[in-house]
């Protein structure tokens, strides 16, 4: 580049006359000049390029520290839908969870077939753990182990894990199908354990259609 002048095309469209200027701006050298484009944006103060390549306001707080905010999903499924004639079980580390205070856990049922006799089915345990168990320690306290009842038709059973929740049971309804709920107003831990036991008799192609969802309450 030529210090102290101007950037001009190199390629001008033919009988225009002179070149025309590149769009460019001044280094932090005075008089050398920078072209500008897409490659060399034009240098600004706190803004940011996104994924797609749009450059953004810069959000701060008040001090004008960067306002930095822990991304992730309010909704989970930990055991996602499927149809199985047996139980299985899943680990969540809550403590990589940061501000997370509690859970809505949903066992949904969406539909069953094969031969159950009187308290067989599919149902829902929920376990937590408070220590290092998670990570090869012997330290922990077991908060709550619970299981529900078995059902063996469409529906839901919830657990609710809050600090201090009280809930009236006429507030859970369910839009079609049984539903069974329970609350545990205390918190969770450092380790919530989700499990589903199925008992029944199971012919070829038969199962419980079902998943567990887990919303994060803050």
């Amino acid at each position: 580049m030529v210090q102290g002048r101007l950037q001009r095309e190199s390629n001008p469209t033919p009988g225009t006359g002179y070149p025309g200027f590149l769009p460019q701006h001044e280094t932090n050298t005075a008089g050398e000049f920078q072209t500008t484009g897409h490659r060399n944006p034009l240098p600004v103060a706190n803004y940011v390029q996104n994924s797609s390549g749009v450059w953004i306001p810069k959000q701060v707080n008040d001090d004008g520290s960067a306002n930095v905010q822990v991304t992730g999903s309010l909704i989970d499924k930990p055991l996602t839908r499927r149809v199985s004639t047996s139980g299985t079980a899943t680990n969540i580390i809550i403590d990589q969870k940061i501000g997370v205070k509690g859970v809505f856990i949903s066992l949904i049922v969406h539909g069953v077939t094969g031969t159950f006799s009187s308290g067989q089915g599919i149902s829902l345990r929920v376990l937590t753990n408070a220590g290092t168990e998670y990570i090869g320690q012997n330290g922990r306290l077991r908060l709550t182990d619970d299981s529900f009842t078995k059902i063996n038709s469409a529906g839901q059973q919830i657990a609710v894990f809050y600090p201090d929740l009280s809930i009236d049971p006429t507030d859970f309804y369910a839009n079609g199908g049984y539903i069974d709920h329970k609350v545990y107003p205390f918190f969770l831990g450092g380790v919530l354990r989700v499990s589903t036991g199925i008992t029944g008799t199971f012919g070829s192609g038969e199962g419980i259609d079902y998943e567990v969802v887990i919303q994060y309450l803050y």
